[in-house]
């Protein structure tokens, strides 16, 4: 059976990661009041159906930072995916190009930046830039 929404994606989730990989995807900086206040901002929206209207015709298109995109959608820096899948940041990348979405790379990525720039992906790729205190770092991840 397909999973019909995000609390059935994470229960396999759970059934498919280890037990290290679990603790560190579910869980929240410090004492976790943003994953708390994220959960509560995700519970409080709604999906209206829209009936009887004429969808034949819809552009879902946006612009973000002067760049077109498809979707109003952007996937979110996460960190550390190859925790989850040997693939990690270049399944996520592949993935995104498919659905002609941008990936946002982070900065903690265990795939380098040229690693997935191999894939040769026909969508904007961003990436997340921590400053660090060692200027030098900051300077090398640019």
């Amino acid at each position: 059976m397909k999973p019909l929404n995000l609390f059935e994606y994470e229960t396999l989730a759970r059934q498919e990661l280890s037990q290290m990989a679990w603790d560190y995807y579910v869980s929240g900086a410090g004492d976790e009041v943003s994953l708390r206040h994220n959960r509560q901002a995700f519970d409080s929206f709604q999906l209206r159906p829209r009936i009887l209207r004429d969808v034949s015709q819809r552009d879902l298109s946006t612009e973000v930072l002067g760049e077109s995109h498809q979707l109003p959608i952007l996937i979110a820096p996460m960190a550390f995916q190859c925790l989850a899948n040997p693939a990690g940041e270049i399944a996520t990348a592949e993935a995104a190009d498919n659905m002609g979405v941008t990936m946002v790379l982070s900065t903690m990525a265990t795939k380098s930046m040229e690693e997935v720039a191999t894939v040769r992906l026909q969508t904007n790729q961003w990436f997340q830039l921590y400053v660090h205190r060692d200027r030098g770092l900051t300077k090398h991840l640019v």
